[in-house]
């Protein structure tokens, strides 16, 4: 391993669901670790595995009866298992990582150095 993070991600869900809306909050917070296997001047190919606490709020407002609302509360596990992580460039360049868990399935990014 060569480097370590300690992210923070918040995502919000809302959606009409016929009978009324859905909404869920989520908060993660997960450290991960980065396993280079190349790494040349302006290129790096390596895998990322981070593990975390996931804590989400979810609320539904049933709409036929607006004094009826059904609200939960959640602690989970987040995970990401990232095999294939591209990095281009040095100074200013760009990101694709490829891989499943809470940062999703492909990510694509851009970052300055500065």
């Amino acid at each position: 391993t060569d480097e370590g993070y300690l992210g923070y991600i918040v995502g919000h869900e809302e959606d009409d669901i016929g009978l009324g809306t859905y909404k869920r909050t989520s908060y993660i917070i997960s450290p991960e670790i980065t396993f280079p296997y190349v790494v040349e001047y302006g290129f790096k190919f390596y895998s990322i595995v981070a593990l975390g606490i996931r804590l989400s709020d979810t609320k539904i407002d049933y709409v036929p009866n607006p004094k009826y609302l059904e609200s939960s509360s959640q602690i989970a596990p987040a995970i990401q298992l990232t095999p294939l992580a591209f990095r281009f460039g040095t100074r200013v360049g760009g990101i694709l990582e490829l891989g499943w868990g809470h940062k999703g399935m492909i990510n694509l990014g851009l970052f300055c150095k500065i």
